[in-house]
């Protein structure tokens, strides 16, 4: 054994030139840190730490080298190559007994480059003091380098995010036309929840791709996940405070000014509510109150709200047949209100109303006017709109 002290520290010029059983001891170092040699898979902030725990054929070699020197074995006689061969055969053996440990190793974990590893190397301390070698820094701190940083792609950034439909029952989808190639290809997001949306709502998108594409791409992904604020859906009010009705009102006008046209011209026949049959002269029509109803109760079935106009009819003519209480050719003035609504009014965010061409103009009580507009006010207020709250429009 005192021939392997000798060679494991013989310097180039004594294994080239003399004996090497001539060399004179001397401890040599080897650092554990020059040792440890880890391999990385994947992208740098994605890469997963494999293959560290034996130190490799290359450092091995390294090893040998800085202890036994670079050595032409062509000059070497046959008992030197023996020894230098034996030599070289103890080194490998002492330095396949070294192990790493890196703390807080998880197979999970995921590394980029400037990481720092504690990492802790177990030695065969008999084997190296036999050998007159001392394996130093057995505990130390390695800094990760040398991981493809590959590019770097939030898949977020240029993903489109859009809603419609109405809050509370609105929904959300995804546009990906305008993202990477990668995000376009090989990316799936998933909305966390994608029905009965309200403005206002939060809503997580998770990005999906696969490992093995995105590394074969040379691409990382910085994040797959991300949170969004459910904004811009149309909106039942619950007032009708700055909402813009000029396009609503306009139709209910000409509804009402079609009913006018067929039933109050001059020559035609009304009836008041105490059986007097009366020959229009004149009359004028005009709104008189509007009210806005909002819907309490959670009941899907009923509207979300109704917009209610109550026009104020004042007609002018004369009886046609005599009553107990009125003669034929009696002028009279006859006041009628007659009742228009339309149902779920919708706004956007300008509190402009939306979906005109869907709104249907109604009659409340078709084939009857009211003759108080206080018997509107008990409709309204009453058990037929029992779930509703009632607003005066002005």
């Amino acid at each position: 054994m005192k021939i392997l002290k000798a060679l494991a520290v013989c310097s180039v010029t004594a294994l080239a030139a003399v004996s090497l059983a001539a060399c004179k001891p001397a401890a040599k170092e080897i650092s554990c840190k020059d040792l440890f040699s880890p391999s990385f898979e994947g992208l740098s902030g994605n890469a997963n730490l494999y293959s560290y725990t034996y130190v490799t054929d290359e450092k091995k070699s390294e090893a040998i080298n800085s202890l036994l020197g670079e050595v032409d074995t062509s000059k070497l006689s046959s008992s030197q190559y023996d020894e230098y061969s034996n030599a070289k055969r103890y080194i490998s053996a002492l330095l396949n007994d070294v192990t790493f440990k890196v703390d807080d190793y998880s197979s999970d974990k995921k590394y980029q480059n400037g990481d720092k590893l504690t990492v802790t190397a177990q030695i065969s301390e008999e084997k190296a003091k036999l050998m007159n070698i001392n394996l130093k820094d057995t505990s130390f701190e390695y800094t990760v380098e040398g991981i493809n940083e590959g590019t770097k792609i939030d898949p977020f950034e240029k993903l489109k995010i859009t809603y419609s439909g109405i809050s509370s029952d609105g929904t959300a989808k995804y546009d990906k036309s305008e993202c990477p190639q990668f995000v376009k290809n090989d990316v799936y997001f998933d909305i966390s929840s994608n029905y009965d949306l309200s403005n206002g709502d939060k809503i997580t998108v998770t990005a999906s791709y696969s490992e093995y594409s995105a590394n074969k791409a040379e691409v990382i992904i910085t994040q797959t996940e991300k949170e969004y604020t459910v904004s811009g859906l149309s909106e039942y009010p619950s007032s009708l405070d700055e909402v813009n009705l000029s396009v609503v009102n306009t139709k209910i006008e000409d509804k009402a000014k079609e009913y006018f046209k067929s039933n109050y011209t001059a020559g035609d026949t009304i009836y008041t509510s105490d059986s007097v049959t009366v020959e229009v002269t004149k009359s004028t029509y005009t709104p008189f109150k509007k009210y806005f109803l909002t819907r309490t109760s959670d009941n899907s079935y009923y509207d979300h709200n109704i917009y209610f106009v109550a026009y104020e009819i004042n007609s002018e003519g004369t009886v046609k047949y005599d009553t107990s209480k009125l003669k034929k050719g009696t002028t009279v003035g006859v006041k009628q209100y007659r009742l228009y609504y339309v149902e779920n009014i919708v706004v956007d965010s300008n509190k402009s109303v939306v979906n005109d061409d869907n709104h249907s103009i109604y009659v409340h009580s078709n084939y009857s006017n009211y003759d108080d507009i206080k018997d509107i006010e008990d409709l309204l207020n009453g058990s037929s709109y029992s779930d509703y709250t009632v607003a005066e429009v002005k």
